[in-house]
């Protein structure tokens, strides 16, 4: 009796062990199944990432900001221009709305209407290359021009962190497949305007100074609806995912990787067992926020001095005597920059007149560089700078004065000593230039021309020209004695003296003259533009004595 007891309990026992066995072989697939499906997440949301797509609106856009260093993104001067993040592009345009509104400017909110109706076509764009990323064979570019096959990264992914189980088990091919979407209670790492009670950002809208994702936060009747990104690639509950979100429009930037793997696994018997594994993971994309450390600079250039009346950049926008007088001409170079190439009369698209007011065309040019600091400018240090008096303490000396974003929203001001000779510039490819003559008569019966040039209006490689609507890199001057130059070097250089200049209106040089260019040439293989992180002008206001 004894020994059939122990027989039989053997017999339970060895039943156990064998179903346990085979269980904690089924149930040991579960970790690294994780782990191969979150990997294989983890993978796609980073190829989302990386997808970079060339706009006629904007330029190059993607899920993430970019500095300019990508072989992908050169320009047709060589040097790479910078990627956007879409959440960059919307936050600019709905900061700028809210200057526009600061300034109580009607111009300025049609520039940011515009600048908005851009946004949402290339958003459209970008949206469709992501969505058709989720497929098996439709291949996208990086800034470096690689490759990226988003589902054969996830697939490679899932293979290389999946670990084979002992005594033999063989494994049965993969299905993998992805979706994206988007992600309830999920954040950008996009900011809100500073200071916060300048926002209009309601507290359920944010999280931790940054815009909340999936959820509108209009303004001014605009819907904008901001993807989830963070610092870096992230891992996401899979409840909290969706196919599509309850907004106006959404961008879908959180990728579900589902696998499901079959295992063969036999028992001790000998019997085949299949077991059949479905998972999911879900991970969101990635944006790496562009300081902009240098965006280019709003320049007032006084090469013969100070002009009264003039007293802070504001008067500019203000100035009786620029509220009703026209410019005399609006040009762009079409084929290179001027001097090198011909000039063409333009027109700006928010002002069809072909000889609009000089005020509305500075207008224009002032918000072009707000434009360039992106979501960096702080609403109140704006405003006070447009408010504060220039520094005279250069007395009648020609002076520069320049304006910089500083990537903490402060602006950096500075004044340099100049003269007519280095206040000369390049007019940029495609870019443009005003010029409004006599139109300011100043103390001592001095008349000044107004000569206005704008290198960062039209962004990008399709619209933008050679070096892509970015901002002039040759060096502003430095602030050495105003050095007296001679007659003779003027003529010369086919330039005028100082209190001999004319405006001719025949094509002929206005400001500058042949070779002046200030777009350096790059090194063979170099791609960084110096203008991101050095000195730059954006836009140029030029006071000249006629």
């Amino acid at each position: 009796m004894l020994i059939l007891s122990l027989a039989l309990l053997s017999g339970v026992l060895l039943t156990l062990l064998t179903f346990g066995l085979f269980y904690t072989q089924m149930l040991g697939r579960t970790p690294e199944q994780k782990t191969a499906i979150e990997a294989a997440a983890l993978a796609a949301a980073r190829a989302i990432t990386k997808i970079v797509i060339d706009t006629d609106e904007v330029g190059f856009i993607s899920l993430s900001d970019y500095a300019p260093t990508g072989r992908n993104t050169e320009a047709d001067d060589g040097y790479s221009l910078p990627v956007v993040g879409i959440n960059t592009l919307l936050a600019t345009v709905r900061l700028d709305m809210i200057i526009a509104d600061k300034l109580d400017d009607s111009l300025f909110r049609k520039m940011a209407k515009r600048d908005y109706q851009n946004a949402l076509r290339a958003k459209d764009k970008l949206v469709a290359a992501l969505n058709q990323a989720m497929d098996s064979g439709p291949t996208f570019k990086d800034i470096d021009g690689n490759m990226v096959d988003v589902y054969e990264e996830a697939v490679a992914a899932y293979k290389s962190n999946q670990v084979r189980l002992h005594r033999g088990t063989s494994v049965a091919p993969l299905t993998l497949r992805l979706d994206i979407g988007c992600a309830a209670n999920a954040s950008s790492n996009t900011p809100i305007p500073s200071p916060s009670g300048d926002a209009q950002v309601d507290d359920t809208k944010q999280i931790f100074g940054c815009y909340k994702a999936y959820v509108d936060v209009p303004y001014d009747n605009n819907s904008f609806v901001f993807a989830a990104t963070s610092t870096a690639v992230t891992l996401i509950d899979p409840k909290n995912y969706s196919a599509s979100a309850s907004t106006p429009y959404f961008i879908p930037s959180v990728v579900r990787c589902q696998a499901d793997h079959e295992y063969s696994i036999k028992d001790n018997t000998g019997a085949v067992k299949k077991v059949r594994i479905h998972d999911v993971a879900c991970a969101q994309a990635a944006n790496n926020l562009d300081p902009r450390p240098s965006a280019g600079a709003l320049t007032f250039s006084f090469p013969d001095g100070m002009v009264a009346g003039l007293d802070r950049p504001l008067a500019l926008f203000v100035q009786s005597g620029l509220q009703n007088a026209p410019v005399d001409t609006l040009q762009t170079p079409l084929t290179t920059d001027y001097p090198d190439g011909q000039m063409s009369d333009t027109v700006i698209d928010v002002l069809p007149d072909k000889h609009p007011k000089a005020v509305e065309v500075a207008r224009v040019a002032l918000y072009d560089w707000i434009r360039r600091g992106g979501t960096n400018p702080n609403i109140r240090v704006l405003l006070d700078m447009l408010k504060k008096p220039f520094d005279t303490s250069n007395g009648g000396q020609g002076q520069i004065h320049i304006y910089e974003f500083e990537k903490t929203g402060k602006i950096l001001y500075s004044v340099r000593l100049a003269n007519p000779q280095t206040t000369t510039r390049t007019v940029s490819h495609k870019q443009w230039r005003a010029v409004s003559g006599i139109i300011l008569h100043s103390t001592g019966n001095r008349y000044f021309d107004l000569i206005i040039k704008d290198f960062v209006h039209k962004p990008g490689r399709a619209l933008g020209g050679k070096h892509g609507g970015e901002p002039l890199h040759g060096q502003l001057p430095t602030s050495a004695p105003v050095v007296n130059i001679p007659i003779a070097m003027f003529e010369n250089l086919g330039m005028q003296p100082a209190f001999a200049r004319t405006i001719i209106r025949n094509g002929q040089e206005i400001d500058e003259h042949a070779g002046d260019s200030f777009y350096y040439v790059p090194p063979s293989g170099s791609g960084k533009r110096p203008s991101y992180d050095q000195t730059s002008q954006a836009v140029d206001f030029k006071f000249r004595l006629h």
